[in-house]
């Protein structure tokens, strides 16, 4: 077993970004073994609502660059990566994907990502904040396998197009027609000369597809994705659009909505969760939940009155108690509302049953609503 570990990455995009307009925040990239750096990412290019609008009713193209990429090599990959995490990654053939998570013996995450079966590799896309806790995961795991695990986020550029104008745009881009493409399959085509790696992803409630490309290369393509897009409407998406698009869609993102301090059931993780396959770390603790057919608290959608945002971390309360907290919350442009997710009690998070949200003398009234808060086209 071999390994790379993940340095701070800066998009190489940037330069490109700052030409369009962009204003830049920085972001915290904790690495392994107590590792940390920072990456400087498009925060917005314009008005948020302009930039939902995009996404809602042409195209966007975002920036995700800062996510991480590991790629596990080897003749022992797919037998070790199936002992470590919770979906089924034996059954993946080439050009498919699946979600899945990583937990430890007490069944709590250690991240969550998406899995892609290459016919020489497997390359996983997962958050900043998950991506040095990943590393180290598996490289801890890794004894007597023959695998290298390889942390590829330098090397690699994370682009995405989503709205109802994303498949005809990217047909035009690719000149074949990819709208046959299911969740999380991919193929590897050519945009502006280049190779590039195209995949299928509705997780911000539009059709939407990841571009997966060689740094060197991204330039070229987010160049190509304008020349061809205008015809379209396509705008730049900064990440604060980005963050409230996935809101609306329910989507949960690892270090924000849920931690090392969270089980997958208790954040709707179902999804990434095979019940049929072999042992995996963390595995009786699941299966224990799911014999029991509850958990004690749950990710839900809250719709809130008023204008105030709430931050992460504020506390939700019912009958004068705290019985939970706040991992998201924005504006929503799409729905003219405050929206959050949270935990709350699963005993009482069926939609329509309110909470309060704030300090107990200066709170605001939240009503429990299903996921996702936007229906998706």
């Amino acid at each position: 077993m071999s390994s790379n570990l993940r340095m701070a990455t800066t998009s190489p995009l940037i330069d490109l970004e700052k030409s369009a307009g962009a204003k830049f925040v920085e972001v915290a990239l904790p690495g392994p073994a107590g590792q940390s750096g920072a990456a400087r990412i498009a925060s917005a290019f314009s008005t948020l609502e302009e930039e939902c609008r995009a996404v809602r009713e042409a195209v966007g193209l975002m920036d995700l660059c800062q996510r991480g990429k590991i790629e596990i090599t080897g003749p022992d990959r797919v037998r070790f990566l199936n002992g470590q995490v919770t979906n089924d990654v034996k059954k993946l053939a080439p050009g498919r994907g699946c979600y899945a998570c990583a937990l430890d013996y007490k069944g709590a995450l250690v991240g969550d990502m998406k899995i892609y079966a290459h016919p020489d590799c497997l390359l996983m896309d997962t958050s900043e904040a998950a991506s040095g806790k990943l590393l180290d995961h598996f490289i801890r795991f890794a004894i007597s396998d023959e695998v290298e695990i390889m942390d590829k986020s330098p090397d690699i550029a994370h682009l995405a197009l989503h709205g109802p104008a994303a498949p005809p745009l990217l047909n035009k881009l690719t000149g074949r027609d990819l709208s046959s493409l299911r969740h999380l399959e991919f193929t590897n085509e050519l945009i502006a000369g280049g190779p590039v790696e195209v995949s299928r992803q509705d997780y911000l409630g539009e059709a939407g597809f990841d571009l997966i490309t060689p740094s060197a290369h991204a330039g070229a393509v987010w160049q190509s994705c304008f020349a061809e897009g205008s015809a379209w409407g396509l705008r730049p998406v900064g990440y604060e659009a980005f963050n409230v698009l996935r809101i609306e869609a329910g989507t949960p993102i690892f270090g924000i909505d849920m931690t090392e301090e969270h089980l997958p059931l208790e954040a709707n993780l179902m999804s990434a969760i095979s019940t049929d396959k072999g042992c995996y770390t963390g595995q009786e603790v699941v299966a224990r939940i799911m014999n029991r057919g509850h958990v004690n608290r749950l990710l839900c959608g809250l719709a809130l009155e008023g204008s105030r945002i709430p931050s992460r971390g504020e506390k939700i309360f019912s009958g004068g108690k705290v019985v939970g907290e706040i991992t998201s919350a924005a504006y929503s442009p799409t729905l003219h509302q405050v929206i959050a997710l949270g935990y709350i009690p699963s005993t009482k998070s069926q939609p329509g049953e309110r909470f309060y949200v704030g300090e107990a003398d200066s709170s605001v009234s939240a009503v429990v609503a299903a996921l996702p808060f936007y229906p998706g086209n």
